[in-house]
């Protein structure tokens, strides 16, 4: 069998005696778990703890044994989890050694040597999961992350040790102040009290605090508290302390760098101190985005498992928690792990993981193979570490999953319920035959057109250099937010990709009238109407343009279906599809600002314009639904038969919101002084009405279903 499988707790998954160290390969993604899914981590945690439950399932971890390391395995799925139960072995080794203080400093604790012990060795077992020693006796981590995670998670674990460090810094730095004669002065220590005292945000201000300080040393800067401080704010403060005091000394001349690395106490813990000042001050902004995940993550931690316990006024409550946290952590955690002797069998598994019912990640199943296939030609081009970041730019995306079928359909048919769209990737785009560059450009194509997609599903017109007008552009916001339509954008892809903007123009006022008509009001299923869009995007790609009059014909072909007729569509409306409800809102005002663009204003004989008066609602922010006879009539103009034709197609009209405001529920007669300087045409033609009752409704409604006839056709 070419694999086998494993099942226990995180303790038997980190202190298995045949590894030595997990890896995640260069080529898997970054670290990318969100706030949401570390809450989730530890929530399942604490539950582990509240529960009886003695094998709380984790997941599964799918590894594949080193070829050129018996005793390291490369982790192919599950790196999230493992990395997070990581920092969290970190961080509960720290919150040993803090509570190992607390401990000593207590009278009655002190002696208590067993829970010491205990505690002690909590700590050990942590270290063991955390680090081994390899031949040379050199100490590595056992966990080892891919390329752009490798040395700033290294950093971050080492730093993690937070107790141990300022521990060793603070007799470090009373050695330097004997050395200099550094001494404090007792009134200054008063009135710094005195400040402590009356800073609201301590946590904010600490540090300019100590730098206006002048003799007082660290101890005493320690020893003066502010209460209402919970154990985990305590703690943070007191870091904060020493590194502005140790900045604070640079300011005065001292050489802290020498002092430090020659000083007895702090030579062992020197570059982790240099990692923690920097770390300190790190601008995270310029960061990879998986660095300030793997940052977040630990503050998640903290916030939801070490502070509680470090928040416990109580030391032996505290204690108690603890203990219960790491037995837990280390015991109850089930985990099942599947060892592959080759790569091809586990990532067969992970794909048939994915595909019975955890959610498959194109682009965790496209990095892998692509950058295996650049690494194959050799990394002299630097192809793989351009590559690399090109997905990992992709998948940082929110919708990267989403985007990357779309991307794929503006190619080919793709099916939207394709689990195996990564397959079809690899067909079309990334199959062996394919050369270095091929697969490179490919990639960055992808990463580039995500701009494209991203602007078209928000409605956004894609082109930056563009003389095209605002009326055209807003059609394409109107398509997809008002009308909520989106399946044509890997066609527009497409188009964009290979065509003019000419051509993207003409696409878009035929999807504007066929999507309305065809879809939105005659309810038709978009089968058909993908397929001309499927046959469009192969003629595209195969000939590199586009047939304006091929799909203007099957576009046009769609009317002809029983349903879709001129008839049907004016039935529809008749019937009430455009009637007023609130969620009906934004087709309404497509409807009614649609009609605007087109109506010419010629009381009771009107005429329609052969092409939009692009000048009238160039966007529409700020048009809204005008009820004519309102719906909350004044009890003076109440009409009960009006009342239940209220919100009939004709009784609508569109008017700019702050105007729409001020006329509330005015009746008609005052309305109509609002209506005649209106600079919309088919509200001003209403103030030629010398009244509006039943019959004036219905007039305009079949004045609204004569225009509308006109516009949307391709006739």
């Amino acid at each position: 069998m070419s694999f086998e499988t494993k099942s226990g707790s995180i303790l038997n998954l980190f202190l298995d005696t045949e590894v030595e160290q997990y890896k995640i390969p260069k080529y898997q993604r970054a670290y990318s778990w969100t706030e949401e899914e570390v809450i989730t981590f530890c929530e399942d945690l604490n539950e582990v703890c509240e529960s009886n439950i003695d094998d709380y399932f984790f997941g599964a971890v799918i590894m594949i044994k080193d070829s050129k390391d018996k005793k390291t395995r490369n982790i192919i799925d599950g790196q999230q989890r493992i990395t997070t139960f990581t920092i969290l072995m970190a961080k509960l080794k720290n919150l040993c050694e803090q509570i190992l203080q607390r401990i000593a400093s207590d009278e009655e604790f002190s002696v208590m040597y067993e829970i010491k012990d205990d505690i002690d060795n909590k700590k050990a077992i942590l270290s063991q999961c955390l680090e081994y020693n390899d031949s040379e006796g050199n100490k590595r981590y056992k966990l080892e992350l891919s390329d752009t995670d490798k040395v700033f998670f290294e950093e971050y674990l080492k730093i993690s040790r937070k107790k141990e460090i300022l521990g060793a810094l603070r007799v470090a730095i009373r050695n330097i102040e004997i050395k200099y004669n550094k001494y404090s002065n007792l009134d200054e220590i008063q009135d710094y009290t005195k400040k402590i005292s009356e800073t609201k945000d301590l946590m904010k201000n600490i540090s300019t605090l100590i730098e206006k300080t002048k003799n007082i040393n660290l101890e005493d800067l320690l020893n003066v508290s502010k209460d209402g401080l919970s154990g985990s704010e305590q703690e943070e403060i007191k870091e904060k302390i020493i590194l502005s005091y140790l900045n604070k000394l640079e300011k005065e001349q001292i050489d802290v760098e020498k002092e430090l690395r020659e000083s007895k106490f702090t030579k062992g813990y020197y570059s982790n101190i240099s990692l923690l000042r920097s770390f300190e001050s790190k601008n995270m902004k310029n960061e990879p985005i998986s660095h300030k995940r793997i940052m977040e993550a630990g503050k998640m931690i903290e916030k939801k498992i070490i502070n509680p316990i470090l928040d416990l006024e109580d030391l032996e409550e505290q204690v108690k928690e603890l203990m219960e946290i790491i037995d837990s952590f280390t015991k109850k955690t089930y985990i099942v792990t599947i060892i592959s002797s080759n790569e091809d069998t586990a990532y067969t598994m992970f794909q048939v993981l994915n595909d019975r019912g955890r959610s498959l990640g194109v682009v965790d199943l496209l990095r892998p193979h692509t950058l295996q296939m650049l690494e194959s030609y050799g990394e002299k081009s630097n192809y793989f570490k351009e590559a690399t970041k090109n997905w990992d730019n992709i998948a940082e995306k929110a919708d990267c999953d989403k985007y990357m079928s779309v991307y794929l359909e503006s190619y080919i048919k793709v099916s939207q319920n394709d689990k195996k769209i990564h397959n079809r990737y690899k067909k079309l785009f990334f199959d062996k035959k394919e050369d270095a560059v091929t697969i490179r450009n490919r990639i960055r194509d992808i990463e580039d057109k995500y701009e494209v997609y991203d602007n078209l599903n928000r409605g956004e017109w894609p082109y930056i250099d563009s003389n095209v007008d605002s009326w055209t552009k807003n059609r394409l916001r109107e398509i997809v937010n008002k009308l909520k339509y989106k399946r044509c954008i890997p066609l527009l892809m497409a188009i964009y990709d290979e065509c003019s903007e000419e051509d993207f123009v003409y696409a878009l006022e035929i999807i504007d009238r066929v999507v309305f008509r065809y879809i939105t009001i005659c309810s038709k299923r978009p089968t058909k109407l993908t397929n001309v869009y499927e046959s469009t995007i192969k003629y595209i790609r195969e000939n590199k343009s586009f047939d304006r009059e091929i799909f203007k014909e099957n576009m046009k072909s769609l009317f002809e279906e029983d349903g879709a007729s001129v008839i049907d569509f004016r039935e529809k409306i008749k019937n009430g599809s455009l009637n007023y409800v609130p969620s009906r809102r934004d087709k309404i005002l497509y409807f009614l600002t649609t009609i605007e663009s087109y109506y010419v204003n010629d009381y009771l004989n009107y005429k329609i314009l052969k092409n939009p008066n692009k000048t009238v609602v160039s966007n529409g922010k700020n048009i809204d639904i005008e009820h004519i006879y309102p719906q909350n009539a004044l009890k003076s103009c109440k009409d009960e038969n009006m009342d239940k034709i209220v919100n009939n197609l004709g009784n609508l009209t569109i008017i700019e919101d702050i105007k729409n405001k001020k006329l509330g529920n005015k009746p008609f007669e005052d309305k109509k002084k609002i209506y005649i300087n209106e600079k919309l045409t088919i509200t001003n033609i209403i103030s030629k009405y010398k009244k509006w009752h039943e019959k004036e409704i219905e007039e305009r409604e079949n004045m609204y279903l004569d225009i509308a006839e006109r516009i949307f056709t391709l006739d």
